[in-house]
């Protein structure tokens, strides 16, 4: 048994319970080790951090920092040092630390690990911590610290890590890629429905994101031909969020065509997949997209952005249409072709669900990976911590 410390701005807790459950089913799935949890907590201001336990071995931590990225660092350190003060109080001993993140996450994690001289591993989340490097080139001795100083490297997907490569080469030896952990993923085969019926599930609050606006279009120029084609979006959101994505559907003269359904309980999700022809979510950014994944255990063919998202974890198949969701045309066709073969992709789907070839999203290969690479970084003799005066960061 080991005992890992996380470090997580992603883990539900008492400040916010509707965190995504990922970080906490990846931790609920590996009881053999002990968990000890710090779940990061954001609010606007300059100075002051706070700790209080929610569960076993589960701590939430507010502390105050400017928007945008003002004073990143110092702000985070600052947290690593609130932390190492409560885990000396609490008695709290570990054998590794996980950083949830490889920059914001990671920041606090490599901080506490340093000086606890403690073997540490990142995630990679390619939406974020990409976005985080290119905007912070300053910071970049403080992320290449940070793969130097780690055992062990979770990228979320293929491209998440080839894109970290080419900053901090070396990169790809020390990765294991881990998909993030699915609810459910019993499988089920997709009946053709020979309709151009079309599904796609996101919170609404994030419909620039999600590239609602591109979406609405493309489903606009198949409409000329297609005139029965739909389109439902099932997600909640705030009442301005519902108007604005409204709006943006209105603007691309799609409201024939589109209709938003409401929030949906994932236990009911499995259930309404079943009754469209392909699911389709061409985002402008995204880390992993486990909506796609649930699609794919469900049994429907999907349309996906390149170079993001669960791109590259599965062989190239009919049943996933990768497209680029800057052009409109080409959202389209991906579109169009999954409608036209949905009879051949959803056999194909079948398929490859009773050949393993989903295997790698599923839960138990990707808890068998999480243990390998913790085993890996426990028993390492290399990656050694940079002694902390001699940090370039």
């Amino acid at each position: 048994m080991a005992r890992i410390l996380h470090v997580s701005c992603d883990f539900p807790d008492v400040f916010q319970p509707n965190k995504t459950q990922a970080i906490k089913r990846l931790v609920d799935g590996t009881p053999e080790h002990q968990h000890f949890v710090y779940s990061l907590n954001r609010v606007d201001g300059f100075s002051g951090t706070e700790i209080i336990p929610f569960a076993e071995g589960r701590f939430s931590v507010a502390y105050r920092a400017p928007p945008k990225g003002l004073f990143l660092r110092s702000r985070l350190e600052s947290v690593a040092r609130a932390i190492l003060k409560h885990i000396a109080h609490c008695n709290i001993n570990v054998d590794i630390v996980h950083a949830h993140k490889l920059t914001i996450d990671g920041i606090v994690g490599f901080q506490i690990a340093r000086q606890l001289s403690l073997p540490i591993v990142f995630s990679v989340q390619g939406d974020t911590d990409i976005k985080v490097m290119n905007a912070r080139p300053d910071l970049s001795s403080v992320f290449s610290d940070h793969v130097a100083a780690s055992r062990r490297l979770f990228p979320f997907a293929p491209w998440a890590v080839d894109q970290v490569s080419l900053k901090f080469p070396g990169a790809a030896n020390k990765s294991s890629l881990l998909p993030v952990m699915p609810a459910d993923d019993t499988l089920s085969a997709g009946a053709a429905i020979h309709l151009p019926r079309l599904v796609s599930i996101f919170h609404l609050d994030s419909w620039r994101r999600k590239n609602l606006s591109a979406l609405a279009r493309s489903v606009k120029l198949l409409a000329q031909r297609m005139p029965d084609i739909r389109l439902d979006i099932y997600g909640g959101g705030s009442p301005a969020s519902f108007l604005a994505a409204r709006e943006a559907v209105a603007e691309a003269a799609a409201g024939e065509y589109v209709k938003f359904m409401g929030p949906v309980a994932n236990s009911d999700i499995k259930g309404i997949l079943k009754d469209y022809a392909a699911f389709v979510l061409p985002t402008l950014r995204e880390s992993y997209g486990l909506v796609h994944a649930e699609a794919l255990f469900a049994g429907l063919p999907i349309l996906i952005s390149k170079h993001m998202g669960i791109d590259g974890i599965l062989p190239e198949c009919s049943f996933i249409k990768r497209c680029n969701p800057h052009s409109d045309e080409t959202v389209a066709a991906g579109i169009d072709e999954l409608i036209q073969n949905e009879v051949k992709a959803k056999a194909a789907l079948e398929m490859a669900q009773r050949n393993g070839v989903l295997e790698p999203i599923r839960r138990s290969a990707i808890l068998q990976t999480y243990r390998e690479g913790l085993r890996t970084a426990l028993n390492a003799n290399h990656g050694k911590l940079l002694d902390p005066a001699s940090s370039t960061g």
